[in-house]
């Protein structure tokens, strides 16, 4: 597979899964096994757990939207720099709805196997969303 389709792929994640909040295309786009280095505990595996990573963030931030900063390919892997804004109208991280906008910034590594993404490490800043969501005596 090319670094273009593999950064074509992951564009649709960003832009048709999570900002058109289409989750019908996910197992289009991820592998069953697909493993997400980053979750919580009691994270699901495969594309369950992925799905429910979508959803919690659409869930605490529905009106959210990501944009691509920049992407870089190389070989089977695709670095992306993003930032997501919304919104928070329900509960996130066991934080009651604060009806503050948030802006969080994230890099994305994904791992691609045969035009899906297999694997995915990410890096987010929780610090800045928590202080912007009032938890830690910021914004």
């Amino acid at each position: 597979m090319s670094m273009e389709r593999n950064k074509a792929v992951v564009q649709r994640l960003f832009e048709e899964c999570f900002n058109e909040n289409d989750l019908s295309i996910l197992a289009d786009l991820v592998t069953p096994t697909v493993v997400y280095h980053n979750a919580q505990p009691g994270m699901a595996p495969g594309t369950d757990g992925y799905r429910q990573l979508l959803t919690m963030w659409r869930g605490a931030f529905p009106d959210a939207a990501v944009t691509i900063d920049g992407m870089v390919a190389e070989g089977d892997k695709v670095v992306t720099r993003f930032t997501g804004r919304g919104t928070h109208r329900g509960e996130f991280m066991g934080i009651a709805p604060t009806g503050r906008r948030v802006e969080v910034k994230a890099i994305s590594i994904m791992r691609l196997e045969g035009g899906r993404i297999a694997g995915e490490w990410e890096l987010v800043d929780m610090l800045g969303t928590m202080q912007q969501l009032g938890a830690l005596g910021g914004r």
